[in-house]
């Protein structure tokens, strides 16, 4: 986002490659870091069909998907956002670790948006709450 803000192309490490290879700078375009490239998504209150479309979709961007609700820790990714339709559908267990681990809840439609393939967006046009609680240090899982 910070590099799309400063108009700097986000490309992977085979752009440098094919630079050296080829002696000239090659088509960013080409080497494009996917927009979800290190995120890690989960869901809350889909059905298993809409889930594991979900799931798809978040691959397809370069994301990694999980059923659980992780928070981070030492070494150790954590999940970076929670997808739902609204917070009265989410789990309740879902809800509150996400809250309490500050991971943003999202509408599936963020994952619309970036597949357009326009510009890089936010998802904090897409948050489902605005009331964030300050980050825990704890770990563990979350399901539901």
């Amino acid at each position: 986002i910070r590099a799309h803000r400063a108009r700097i192309p986000a490309v992977t490490p085979d752009w440098l490659t094919a630079c050296v290879r080829e002696a000239k700078r090659p088509c960013p375009a080409a080497f494009r870091v996917p927009p979800l490239a290190g995120a890690t998504l989960t869901t809350s209150g889909l059905s298993p069909a809409d889930r594991e479309a979900v799931r798809r979709r978040v691959v397809a961007l370069g994301g990694s998907f999980d059923c659980a609700l992780r928070a981070s820790g030492p070494g150790r990714p954590g999940t970076t956002h929670l997808l739902a339709l609204s917070a009265r559908l989410c789990g309740p267990d879902k809800l509150r670790a996400a809250l309490r681990w500050a991971i943003p809840v999202v509408h599936p439609r963020w994952l619309e948006a970036l597949e357009g393939g326009g510009p890089c967006v936010e998802p904090d046009r897409f948050r489902l709450l605005s009331t964030w609680l300050p980050t825990s240090l704890s770990t563990g899982t979350a399901s539901g």
